[in-house]
């Protein structure tokens, strides 16, 4: 998509879209015929399961912060919201600053990477009349399981998954 080759975007800039997007750059930045983007609402990562020692005085605030830009050197940041993703076009359109202001990029690539509560996909899916990849919904995958399915991080670290 770039004049001179191919571009992988990678949408997300918490622990996922970071770790791929410092792979890549080792693996593929440094290449001229490979351009290495992230789009994320945020040009930080804070490790929140922390925050309540740098609360306490018992941690400094960098020791939970991971700056993007200083991470990521050879992969082009862009800050931004993610509006929608064209999988036809291959496109991401994206909007930007205060202003929100609309733009949109081509890839040849795409690696999505925005966590669990990303409004993109849940709107994606409102609009396309469907609730998950399951035909009867995620309603009935919930009640063939006996109880609700979820997933997410607790204030200490402790993942949580399903109802109990």
């Amino acid at each position: 998509m770039t004049s001179s080759g191919r571009r992988v975007v990678i949408l997300g800039g918490g622990f996922a879209g970071l770790h791929a997007a410092r792979r890549l750059q080792r693996t593929l930045a440094s290449r001229r015929d490979v351009e290495v983007v992230l789009i994320s609402r945020e040009n930080y990562v804070l490790f929140t399961p922390m925050l309540h020692e740098v609360a306490a005085g018992d941690l400094d605030p960098a020791d939970i912060v991971i700056s993007l830009r200083k991470t990521l050197r050879r992969v082009r940041l862009i800050q931004a919201e993610v509006a929608d993703v064209d999988l036809q076009a291959r496109v991401v359109r994206y909007l930007v600053g205060p202003l929100r202001r609309p733009r949109e990029l081509a890839y040849d690539y795409l690696l999505l990477a925005h966590g669990i509560g990303d409004e993109l996909l849940r709107d994606r899916r409102h609009r396309s009349g469907r609730d998950d990849e399951d035909p009867r919904g995620r309603g009935a995958a919930a009640e063939s399981y006996g109880r609700p399915l979820g997933g997410g991080g607790t204030g200490d670290g402790r993942e949580l998954a399903g109802g109990d």
